[in-house]
């Protein structure tokens, strides 16, 4: 089946594809402008006249918003070809200039709902499709003919919803069920269009679509569901690891990338397939593939040797996306904490990218303190103790830290490399550094803290923007479908709940007697505990905590 999802049927007599130029440079087409071609749409002219009238001026594009209104006028010519022309360039003309006007819609629906050519409805889907996002008439023309008896139609009306929005997707789950694989092609397509939030909604019928022996249905559906993907999936994996066996090389690359969405150890097989990806010449596939294997971690250690290549790739995402592939491979990363940390140090790199570095090592050896690391902390003592360096990066650099000191007895170096942060002026940039230096001391030092750290505590207690580090979205899109793989729409972090439980904790650890003496910081964690706006987690911590205090 090659029927084409958005495509004016006509061509007028003497027209050729070859020749159509750029549009929309000037109010002409084919050398001829625009008044011409207004003029060869009147009444008076040839049907072959007034086709070719219809088709050029949506081939001028947006500067031919002057003659919508005679094109509208054309939406009841009584040649079936005249009005499909007609309905298509309305359609371009509004999706080109991000217009619409209430009687295009209305003549547009009505066309759709009762013009008895199929062509002439398929074009007015499209027209719609073109118009403003979420407009509800035409999303209720558009799902009335979703029981059209024609499948182009049918399918016409799948590309158009997509362009509706997220309320859309009831519809597009209903199309994702219609007979005619071209249909379902298209209802996936726009699937991957809406929110991830909506789009969701639709990943059982998307899982049934592919089983489908039509080739390019399975390609859609795999390619919209790889970014609703999460370790929750687990039931999905079965319908999913056939796929990496499938004729088409998008469909098996797209099912890889799905199933590092869901993860786990049965998810395994999809490394080669992501292996090979990552070898690819193809930057956009190599960056999804990079992606993937954090979702993958202990089960990909056979992509190590490949991903430490790309850490020193030209491209700055690839490089960010295998750092944050590292995060996800806890122990098994030891071979690549070296690179880690001088990735960390190197002044060259972006500051996301070295913020990013030291998250992976901390996650890496958290249950096990690796020479590396060990080896590394002179340098790692020494970024956050530099005041010029870029902030988030000092900040980054304590996570390592907390897993030494975790793990080690030397620690008297590490305190006094943490003293000095906690008397730099507070700024922005530097709170959540001064934060976690203070939350350091606190938990290791415990009744010894020094009394600016109990300060800084205090200050964290008073800042309710702190969150939770929660990892993050995977940020994996599917290739091939009509969501295009975006530059910088790879992995974004995440926080929750309220970060001064990590305050709360420390306090804990310094214990009751010495906060006997600090009446101040007794108070706001009084403030805290009864205040009914505080966020379960840390109501948590002050119940354990507030009780003891006298």
């Amino acid at each position: 089946m090659k029927r084409l999802p958005v495509l004016c049927g006509l061509l007028a007599a003497g027209l050729a594809l070859t020749a159509v130029p750029p549009p929309a440079r000037t109010q002409e087409f084919l050398g001829k402008p625009m008044p011409k071609w207004l003029a060869d749409l009147a009444p008076s002219k040839s049907v072959p006249q007034r086709r070719a009238a219809a088709f050029a001026l949506g081939k001028i594009g947006k500067q031919a918003t002057d003659a919508l209104k005679d094109l509208l006028k054309s939406l009841n010519d009584t040649d079936a070809g005249v009005r499909e022309a007609a309905a298509f360039s309305i359609g371009e003309i509004c999706g080109k200039a991000k217009m619409t006007a209430p009687e295009l819609l209305t003549a547009l629906c009505d066309r759709l709902k009762s013009d008895k050519d199929a062509l002439v409805r398929r074009s007015a889907a499209f027209a719609l499709g073109n118009m403003e996002q979420g407009n509800p008439v035409a999303q209720a023309a558009l799902n009335g003919a979703l029981k059209d008896d024609n499948p182009a139609v049918r399918q016409n009306v799948a590309w158009a919803l997509g362009r509706m929005g997220d309320g859309a997707v009831a519809s597009l789950r209903q199309a994702l069920k219609d007979a005619d694989p071209l249909v379902c092609r298209d209802a996936a397509n726009s699937v991957s269009l809406l929110s991830e939030d909506a789009a969701v909604l639709a990943k059982s019928e998307l899982l049934l679509n592919c089983d489908s022996k039509d080739v390019e249905l399975r390609k859609a559906a795999v390619a919209a569901l790889v970014r609703l993907m999460d370790p929750d999936d687990k039931e999905a994996r079965g319908r999913i690891l056939p796929l990496l066996k499938d004729a088409s090389v998008e469909v098996r690359r797209n099912a890889a990338l799905a199933l590092a969405g869901i993860g786990g150890k049965e998810s395994a097989p999809a490394v080669p397939v992501l292996l090979e990806a990552l070898q690819n010449a193809d930057i956009a596939l190599k960056r999804q593939a990079a992606l993937a294997f954090k979702g993958l971690g202990p089960d990909a250690a056979e992509a190590i040797p490949e991903l430490r290549k790309t850490l020193k790739a030209a491209d700055e995402e690839l490089r960010m996306n295998t750092v944050v592939a590292f995060i996800g491979f806890n122990e098994v990363g030891g071979p690549v904490v070296p690179d880690l940390l001088a990735v960390l140090a190197d002044k060259k790199e972006t500051a996301k990218i070295r913020a990013q570095a030291a998250v992976a090592v901390s996650r890496i050896c958290r249950e096990n303190l690796m020479p590396a690391l060990k080896d590394g902390m002179p340098t790692v003592l020494r970024i956050i103790g530099d005041r010029v360096e870029v902030p988030v990066v000092r900040e980054r650099a304590m996570w390592p830290i907390r897993v030494f000191l975790n793990k080690s007895e030397e620690r008297e170096p590490v305190y006094k490399a943490l003293l000095p942060i906690l008397d730099e002026p507070r700024t922005k940039d530097n709170k959540m550094l001064r934060y976690d230096c203070a939350y350091i001391l606190g938990v290791f030092q415990e009744a010894a803290t020094p009394e600016k750290a109990l300060d800084v505590l205090l200050e964290f207690l008073k800042d309710p923007e702190i969150k939770i580090y929660a990892g993050g979205s995977s940020g994996l899109q599917g290739g091939g479908g009509e969501r295009k793989q975006e530059a910088g729409k790879g992995f974004k972090e995440t926080g929750v709940d309220d970060g001064r439980i990590m305050a709360v904790d420390a306090l804990t650890r310094v214990g009751v007697e010495r906060l006997g003496r600090r009446l101040d910081i007794v108070a706001q964690l009084r403030a805290l505990h009864n205040d009914p706006r505080t966020l379960a987690n840390l109501k948590k911590g002050l119940d354990k905590l507030v009780p003891e205090l006298k």
